[in-house]
């Protein structure tokens, strides 16, 4: 008997050309997809780098200070995430790369130097300089490990405060 015509390759009927077209498509992401994508890949790569550098700045303390300056406390504290936040802040009215930019280096610093704070609090003999105001408590290790516990839950704040403005465009004009 007669075989039944099945449009192949060669012989497209309008059912053909519309199945085709809806797997072509649904197969493209819609450019909004896209662009938040490109703003989170771009965002979690500079907070990794900057995670990394930050994570090192309680090292520098000997470095740029002698041995006599080792465990001075402003590397030891949220000042970087802190200026980050407030650079972040600062660039809201600025183009969108320079505010993802600026939002994912308070994020990485943040993160970084949250877990090295907190990682310092938690060993066994943390040892920092307060050369202004001295110690509080004589003979214990208690001011040291207050001050890189607060600094490690600022920085972890700094962290969030960033990621949440993030995603924030500039602010709309109510004029």
């Amino acid at each position: 008997g007669p075989r039944a015509s099945r449009p192949g390759p060669h012989r497209t009927g309008a059912r053909g050309v519309q199945r085709g077209a809806r797997a072509a498509f649904s197969r493209v992401r819609p450019p909004v997809q896209d662009a938040a994508m490109l703003r989170l890949v771009l965002v979690a790569a500079v907070a990794v780098i900057a995670g990394v550098f930050a994570y090192r700045i309680p090292d520098l303390d000997a470095l740029l200070l002698g041995e006599e300056g080792r465990g001075f406390f402003l590397f030891y504290s949220a000042s970087l995430p802190v200026l980050l936040l407030f650079i972040n802040s600062w660039l809201e009215e600025s183009g969108v790369i320079s505010r993802l930019f600026a939002a994912g280096a308070a994020i990485g610093a943040g993160l970084a130097l949250a877990v090295r704070l907190a990682v310092a609090a938690l060993s066994p003999a943390p040892y920092l300089v307060f050369p202004f105001f001295g110690v509080l408590l004589e003979h214990t290790i208690a001011d040291e490990r207050a001050w890189l516990a607060a600094n490690a839950v600022v920085s972890a704040l700094v962290a969030v405060a960033a990621f949440s403005s993030a995603g924030e465009g500039p602010p709309a004009d109510t004029d």
